[in-house]
């Protein structure tokens, strides 16, 4: 057994948790904020996301860039060998963070158009 890393895995583990930084980004005008209150913090600190606002599609269009990328990486061109350590294939543990930053890039993404629904 080597220990080399197949290097389509280390695409895919990379372009999905590259995606979980524009989504962070999405969410920091006015997820953050949000979540800060309902847990006591004070948010005048967080002014500081404010200049970030304008490029919040810029951000969105590179989540969903990066999360492409990693899709493709994982379900169409998988790797050609099932790598399996300790018990757990990497390629399952791989596509579960995939769809983990999907779901986090999808809440932070519709949150700002959802919200106004509930409390309308």
């Amino acid at each position: 057994m080597t220990s080399e890393k197949n290097p389509v895995m280390q695409k895919g583990l990379l372009s999905t948790v590259g995606s979980l930084v524009p989504s962070f980004l999405v969410s920091t005008c006015c997820l953050g904020p949000t979540v800060y209150v309902l847990f006591g913090v004070s948010v005048g600190g967080l002014s500081v996301f404010a200049p970030l606002e304008p490029y919040r599609p810029l951000f969105m269009v590179g989540a969903v860039a990066l999360l492409g990328y990693a899709f493709y990486h994982l379900y169409v061109r998988p790797p050609t060998f099932a790598c399996v350590e300790n018990g757990r294939s990497r390629l399952k543990t791989h596509r579960l963070l995939f769809w983990v930053a999907s779901g986090l890039f999808m809440a932070a993404a519709l949150y700002p158009v959802v919200l106004p629904h509930f409390f309308s």
